[in-house]
């Protein structure tokens, strides 16, 4: 359980890293394409425009990863409820009802 939450939080990391940078990669393109000529710019629009895509593409990928490892450790811990069905009133039942 523990390890899958580390890899979520890794997972929440890498995208959080990817998309400021790339925010900012862009944010610089846009900034200085007005300098350039206009097909110089529309080459840095249509660039900026398919690193979009990608973007999008690899945040719904990083989205399923975070969500699966949040699955299992959901289901590690309903897992150790029904275990020790006992001492499943000292464990917090939010985390259990949650929605992702």
């Amino acid at each position: 359980m523990t390890e899958n939450l580390e890899h979520a939080r890794h997972v929440e990391n890498e995208r959080l890293t990817f998309n400021s940078i790339f925010l900012a990669l862009a944010a610089g393109a846009l900034a200085f394409a007005g300098a350039f000529n206009s097909f110089v710019a529309f080459c840095i629009y249509f660039s900026l425009t398919m690193a979009g895509f990608l973007s999008m593409i690899l945040t719904a990928r990083w989205n399923n990863a975070f969500n699966r490892h949040l699955y299992y450790a959901r289901n590690v811990i309903s897992f150790f409820i029904q275990i020790f069905s006992e001492t499943a009133v000292n464990l917090p039942i939010q985390i259990l009802t949650q929605k992702l």
